[in-house]
């Protein structure tokens, strides 16, 4: 977002913090309850009608009561291996890489063979350089934190895998959500 765009107005309204009722009288209330309950209609996205109150109360209650969050639970392939977030940037690291290799030996009308092995050959010194830069500066102290660089095999192999991107928790709640509001317009009406 640019300095000249100005964020929501009600971005600001909802920022203000909660009412003290002691400051205020029934008509002061009345009309912060008059700007506050539009701007969480907008923060939200909905309309002020029946469906999009229905979608406030499902997203608050997915973000706050305790019978309906969602919690997130990691993705386990079938090797009981856990995936690893970094696995889908270094499979599009080598897919750039070879991509590039691509339009080098068109280029130089060379043939393009092993340009996967290559690609991954490339990619494995440099983030090997990297590694070992990342650990002489930490030396003595806690290394945990730095990504071992996968072997030239394993990333020439992630071009052949389908990687997918990791989620996180908004698209659980997103998911969620939409599962939610589907079991909410089917039940039925009060009489």
């Amino acid at each position: 977002m640019n300095d000249d765009e100005e964020l929501p107005a009600w971005i600001s309204i909802l920022e203000q913090g909660p009412l003290d009722c002691d400051q205020l009288n029934q008509a002061k209330l009345k009309s912060e309850f008059e700007i506050r309950i539009p701007a969480l209609l907008e923060s939200y996205g909905a309309d002020n009608t029946l469906d999009g109150w229905r979608d406030v109360a499902i997203q608050l209650a997915i973000k706050y009561h305790p019978a309906l969050m969602v919690q997130k639970k990691p993705k386990i392939p079938v090797s009981g291996r856990p995936v690893e977030d970094a696995r889908w940037g270094m499979r599009q690291a080598v897919l750039s890489r070879r991509r590039k290799l691509q339009r080098e030996a068109a280029a130089k009308g060379l043939k393009q063979t092993r340009l996967d092995a290559e690609s991954a050959r490339q990619i494995n010194r440099e983030w090997s350089a990297t590694e070992d830069l990342a650990r002489r500066r930490l030396r003595g102290k806690d290394q945990s934190q730095i990504l071992k660089t996968p072997s030239v095999k394993t990333l020439q192999n992630l071009l052949n895998q389908k990687v997918t991107f990791s989620w996180n928790e908004d698209d659980y709640l997103f998911d969620a959500f939409h599962l939610a509001r589907k079991v909410a317009l089917k039940l039925p009406p009060v009489k």
